[in-house]
Formats: C-alpha cells, sequence, structure tokens
C-alpha cells in the first residue's frame, strides 16, 4: 500500500483538481421560447448561438454569455420551445424535459415568463436539489421563493444605453455573472457597466432582508447590491449564511465532487471493505486540500466514516453494538451502505466592513 499511494494520491489530486476548476466557469441554461430553433442547443461561443435564432433571443444569449469582469460562464445550454399556441403547450414542461438530463449550475427562463411559470420553473429547482446531487439553481424575477436555490431578482425599468429591460429580461444577464464568478469570490458589488441607470433604492437592507438581489447606483455605477438568494425563513437545519450566494455555491462544489466521485469510482466498482472506504475519505481529504485556504478554512475541514448511523445500521442488523470498541464499529461489515460524516468550515468573502480612526 505504502508504494502505490503516492501515485493514488496524486490520481485523488487531479481529479479533485478538474472539480474544484468547475467553479471558475459555470454553465447556464436558458429557456427561451421562439418560433424557429425548437431543441437543445449547447453554445460555447456565440458563434454557436442557432443563426435562425429571433434577434431579441439573440442578445439574451449574448447578455448571460457577458459574464462580468471575474469570469464567463463556460458554456449555455438553450432549450428552446416554440412560443405559446403554436405547441399548445401552455408551461415550461416541455423546455425542463429537454434539460432533464443536463447539468447547469443556474437557469433562467424566457424574458416574458409569467408568475405561474416562474413557480413551475421553481418547483423544478427545488425538485431537482432534493434529489440530491442535482445543484441548479434558478434566477427568477419577483419570485420569494424562500429557497437557497432560488435567486428574486427585483430590479425593473433597466437602463442599458436608448433601451429599458424588465427584470424578467436582465435574469439570464444576472445569471451568466452568477455562474461566472469563481467560489473564491461573491458577486456582491459585481459592476453591470452597460447599465445607465436603475431606480433609486430607498431601503436596500430592508429589501436583501426580504431574500431580494437587486441593482443599485453607487453614485458613480451600477452593481448587484447584495448576492443573496431567497431564502429568508432559516430552518433548524439550515444556517444564516445559507442566504448568500457564495456560500451555497461552494455547498454545491462539494455536493458535486461527492456525487461524482462516488458515482464514477466507487458506487458498483469496488468491494466495501474497509480499506477502500479509507480510500474514498482520502479522495475526500484531498479535494478539500484543494479547497484550502481561499474557499475552505485551512485545516478545518475533514471527512470520516459517520460511526453514530454505522452504529445504529450494526445494532438494526442484529449485531452486539454495546460490546464493540469504536474501531470494531469502523470496521465493521456494512453491507452495501458507506456512511461518511463531513465537517466542514466554508470561508466567506469581505463584504462589510467598520473602519475605525483615532487621531
Amino acid at each position: 500500500m505504502a508504494i502505490g499511494l503516492p501515485k493514488l494520491e496524486q490520481e485523488f489530486y487531479a481529479a479533485a483538481q478538474a472539480a474544484s476548476a468547475r467553479d471558475k466557469k459555470g454553465v447556464v441554461a436558458l429557456i427561451l421560447r421562439d418560433a424557429k430553433a425548437a431543441g437543445l442547443h449547447e453554445v460555447v461561443w456565440e458563434s454557436d448561438i442557432p443563426a435562425e435564432l429571433g434577434e431579441a433571443n439573440r442578445r439574451n444569449v449574448e447578455r448571460c454569455m457577458t459574464g462580468s469582469d471575474m469570469g464567463t460562464p463556460s458554456k449555455v445550454y438553450l432549450a428552446v420551445i416554440p412560443p405559446d399556441g403554436e405547441s399548445g403547450a401552455a408551461t415550461l414542461a416541455p423546455a425542463l424535459a429537454l434539460l432533464d438530463n443536463y447539468s447547469a449550475d443556474y437557469v433562467a427562463g424566457p424574458p416574458d415568463m409569467s408568475e405561474a411559470e416562474c413557480g413551475e420553473l421553481a418547483a423544478w429547482i427545488k425538485k431537482r436539489r432534493e434529489k440530491g446531487g442535482n445543484t441548479e439553481k434558478a434566477v427568477l424575477p419577483h419570485t420569494a421563493a424562500d429557497h437557497m436555490g432560488i435567486v428574486n431578482f427585483t430590479t425593473d425599468d433597466i437602463k442599458a444605453g436608448a433601451e429599458t429591460f424588465t427584470a424578467g429580461e436582465y435574469c439570464s444577464r444576472i445569471a451568466g455573472i452568477l455562474a461566472g464568478v469563481p467560489s473564491t469570490c461573491s458577486a456582491t458589488s459585481c459592476v453591470l457597466p452597460e447599465v445607465t441607470g436603475v431606480p433609486a433604492v430607498e431601503d436596500a437592507d430592508a429589501r436583501v432582508g426580504k431574500g431580494e438581489l437587486f441593482l443599485i447606483r453607487d453614485g458613480v455605477q451600477v452593481e448587484i447590491a447584495r448576492a443573496v438568494n431567497s431564502l429568508v425563513t432559516v430552518g433548524a437545519d439550515q444556517k444564516e449564511d445559507w442566504k448568500k450566494v457564495k456560500i451555497v455555491e461552494t455547498m454545491d462544489l462539494l455536493t458535486y465532487f461527492g456525487t461524482t466521485t462516488i458515482k464514477h469510482g466507487y458506487r458498483g466498482k469496488c468491494a466495501n471493505s474497509y480499506p477502500n472506504k479509507l480510500l474514498l475519505l482520502l479522495a475526500f481529504e484531498t479535494f478539500f486540500k484543494t479547497l484550502e485556504p481561499d474557499i475552505l478554512q485551512k485545516g478545518r475541514s475533514s471527512m470520516d466514516l459517520d460511526l453514530d448511523n454505522q452504529r445504529k445500521w450494526l445494532k438494526n442488523s442484529g449485531a452486539d453494538v454495546g460490546s464493540m470498541t469504536d474501531q470494531e464499529i469502523r470496521e465493521a461489515d456494512t453491507g452495501s451502505y458507506v456512511f461518511l460524516l463531513g465537517l466542514v468550515k466554508i470561508l466567506d468573502t469581505m463584504e462589510d466592513f467598520l473602519i475605525r480612526y483615532e487621531v
């Protein structure tokens, strides 16, 4: 084992680097209504945008791909469905069906999506995230979903040059910004240089408290006031900082690594032995190290076997756990089940400052 371990660690490190690199440029899925170009399209460069797509939809995609000075999306999936009436479908169901087998970081609907369609997309996101392994988040106009997977964008009357846009028309722009921001940073105070004017905000703190992401003018430029999602009610198993897009993005990165590592390297591929469990723990530990010290606090993250759940499983299986030591519990046969317990400390970004001078 000692001879093979360094090579194994290198393999784990390469896999961990590939997973952590995912947070540099995320993926956006855009749902569009168009009389032509129906179906799913993958767009990496502007030249990939379907030529037959209508001009307004083309510009919507271009806004999404703009990103910010912190990064741009790596790709955009376009789920194009016919306008209402032509397909006979009054919902986003056909588009959601197109996206079911794809993975994205952020999803935005058609610029003219209705309140009912916002609810439909929000429900789809919640269901996907509850299943585990899926990390999509939606940017929706005026949708107070009270959920960390839904970003509630609430700025209307957005002036960019001679044009004025609604919140719905700019959701793709916000989705592109959020997807392009790495997990070491936050979209708070991210500047939208093309925007020349937005309505004045009287009580920004109150709107942030309501789970709204909105644009504000700081006297010189227009920027995102604070990068928060729509979560307002913090449950017993949640934390206050889960309201921040940055924190949830890192949580989703951890979920992505755990899901892909287990699915591609372990599930159905390895005997459920104690040595193999240790190898899986090593894979997680190696991944955590790639995220230190800029995303995870150094020395504060670990993955181990969940002895409490392992002990319960053994007891329910008839084992005399009362006479077993912790090490015996660790090494015990647990059938096809692997019980893991991860402890991580996610670092936030600098957003709140208090400067005190003594003169």
